[in-house]
């Protein structure tokens, strides 16, 4: 069963805000993106960020090797934004332009990280934050397109997939909250939907895990808050069977059993 849009949203903040607060707290103390003051982070925020991971992990002695790990693979995630940039293969951005209208439409991201315009313009985007996108573009319009008002939104492209009603692959603002995601395009949870075991994957690799799922609900997040790149997966887990119903699975096989006996015994 899907749970409503409206009732998706509620039942997301309701699970996430059972987390204690000071687990939170705890989860996201060396995190400057979970209080970055937009919803697309910029390039300062990303650096003070990895700043304070780097800072943080050579000064303290008390995280274990797996934490340790993770904070490193989080900084070196970091550090990739920032020389590559956010969009890439497969990701898409909108574009309008104010006085050019036939420049207005949506453009993939090809695998040179660069966009082509109507009319064969290509447009490097190598480097590029999506916080920096609208700027960015609208300083290169200005070679064809006399003061341009450019409006542009980077989309990027995600699959969603477990116990949501509309699993499949979407391109998405990258400025949306990760639980609007769920809801839509997503379809919204299903009712035996766990948010304590969902997480965000890349590459077979498990890049928000299941605390940090829930944390980015409690804290509004946004796609780009975490990091999200092209071709993420974001898997809602199911509960596992409750005790009844394996105790109902249980008597039934027994039953079924019997009746096979009787048959044959008959």
């Amino acid at each position: 069963m899907r749970i409503g849009s409206a009732a998706s949203v509620s039942i997301l903040l309701a699970v996430a805000s059972s987390v204690p607060v000071g687990a939170i707290a705890a989860q996201t103390a060396d995190s400057t993106l979970a209080n970055a003051s937009r919803q697309m982070v910029t390039r300062a925020e990303i650096q003070a960020a990895l700043n304070e991971i780097d800072q943080g992990v050579a000064a303290s002695t008390g995280y274990s090797a797996a934490l340790r790990g993770r904070k490193h693979a989080t900084a070196d995630m970091l550090r990739e934004r920032l020389t590559m940039g956010d969009l890439r293969t497969g990701d898409q951005i909108k574009i309008e332009v104010l006085s050019a209208p036939t420049l207005n439409g949506t453009y993939d991201v090809s695998s040179r990280q660069t966009i082509i315009l109507t009319g064969g313009v290509e447009i490097s985007v190598h480097g590029v934050l999506r916080s920096e996108t609208q700027a960015y573009l609208t300083t290169k319009l200005k070679d064809y397109v006399k003061d341009p008002v450019v409006t542009a939104t980077p989309l990027v492209r995600i699959q969603i997939f477990g116990a949501v009603g509309k699993p499949g692959f979407f391109n998405v603002p990258a400025d949306q909250l990760l639980t609007r995601v769920i809801t839509d395009p997503g379809g919204g949870p299903l009712n035996n939907a766990n948010l304590k075991k969902s997480e965000i994957r890349r590459n077979g690799r498990v890049v928000v895990d299941g605390a940090e799922f829930q944390d980015a609900i409690y804290r509004a997040r946004t796609l780009d808050q975490l990091n999200i790149q092209a071709g993420d997966e974001i898997f809602v887990a199911t509960k596992p069977p409750s005790a009844f119903i394996l105790r109902a699975v249980g008597v039934l096989s027994g039953l079924s059993g019997l009746v096979y006996l009787l048959v044959r015994v008959l």
